[in-house]
C-alpha cells in the first residue's frame, strides 16, 4: 500500500514508511504500518531494522505522512473501520530517534484527534521543522487548522486561519492525448507542508474553476511565530495542469517542490 521514506542527516538513516494491507475477518481484522530503519550503507545491503505499529482490531491504517524534527520522528495517519470505504478518525505519533537509528526500543507518544475531540482528516506534516513540528488539514474549503507539537512537549496547540477566497473540490478533470483524465482520483487533501525563514506553508490540488482552465496547485503561508496568515501562492498553466505537489527546503533554507 502507501510508502513514504524519510532521511535524518543528523542520524544518518533512512526510515522507510510501509502500509501493509489489512488481513483477518470482519470484526477483528487490521493492517499495521512498519518503520524501517538504515545507513544508507546497510540500506545498500538490504539489511533494515523495524518498528511495526498495529492498528486496532477491526480497524485499519491508511493515508501516512512523515517529517523529522531535531530529535523526532513524526508519522500522521487517518484510521478507519476494517473493510470500510471511509475513514473517521486520524492520529498523529512522535517516536525517539535517538533509539530509532540505532534498533533499540523505545516509548513513544500519540494523539487521537477523535477521542481528544478534533474531527480533522488527511494531516500532512512540515518538512525543515526543528523545535516543533507543525501539521496542516482542511477545516473548510475557505480554511486550514495548523497543529504544532513542541519536541519538549506532551501536548499540541491549534490555530484556524482563514484563507482570501475558496477554492474547488469537484471532480479533477486532466484530459492527456488520449482523452483520459490522469487526474481523475485526486482530490483537495493537503499533500505537502514545510518549515523554513519563519514561514509555514502547505500546499495542495484544486479542481478546475474560478477562472483556471485545468486543476491547479494552491498554497497558503504564514507566520511561524503566531501563524497569522501571509499569502495564497498558486501554480498554474493556462494550457495544462498541475497535481500533487512536494515540497522540502534544504539546509540553507531554500524550497524543493515537485509536482
Amino acid at each position: 500500500c502507501d510508502q513514504i521514506v524519510t532521511y535524518d542527516p543528523a542520524r544518518d538513516v533512512f526510515i522507510w514508511y510501509l502500509q501493509y494491507i489489512s488481513s483477518g475477518t470482519p470484526g477483528s481484522g487490521q493492517n499495521l504500518f512498519r518503520m524501517a530503519v538504515a545507513s544508507p550503507k546497510d540500506a545498500a545491503a538490504g539489511s533494515w531494522w523495524f518498528y511495526d505499529i498495529p492498528s486496532a482490531a477491526n480497524t485499519e491504517w491508511d493515508y501516512p505522512d512523515l517529517c523529522v524534527s531535531n530529535d523526532f520522528l513524526w508519522v500522521t495517519t487517518n484510521r478507519g473501520p476494517f473493510g470500510a470505504s471511509y475513514v473517521d478518525d486520524a492520529y498523529i505519533f512522535k517516536f525517539p530517534l535517538d533509539e530509532m537509528s540505532v534498533g533499540a526500543s523505545f516509548g513513544y507518544g500519540y494523539l487521537d484527534l477523535s477521542a481528544s475531540g478534533f474531527g480533522n482528516l488527511s494531516l500532512r506534516c512540515t518538512r525543515g521543522a526543528h523545535e516543533t513540528m507543525y501539521f496542516g488539514t482542511h477545516n473548510s474549503l475557505s480554511q486550514i487548522r495548523i497543529f504544532g507539537w513542541p519536541e519538549n512537549s506532551g501536548s499540541l496547540f491549534w490555530n484556524d486561519v482563514n484563507l482570501s477566497t475558496s477554492w474547488f473540490n469537484t471532480t479533477h478533470v486532466c484530459p492527456g492525448p488520449d482523452g483520459m483524465s490522469w487526474c481523475g482520483f485526486d482530490d483537495g487533501r493537503i499533500k505537502a507542508g514545510w518549515v523554513s525563514q519563519g514561514r509555514i506553508g502547505f500546499m495542495w490540488g484544486s479542481a478546475q474553476g474560478g477562472g483556471f482552465t485545468y486543476p491547479y496547485i494552491e498554497g497558503v503561508r504564514v507566520r511561524e511565530s503566531d501563524r497569522v496568515y501571509i499569502d495564497r501562492p498558486v501554480i498554474w498553466n493556462s494550457s495544462g495542469a498541475f497535481a500533487y505537489p512536494a515540497a522540502s527546503p534544504n539546509a540553507r533554507g531554500d524550497l524543493g517542490v515537485g509536482l
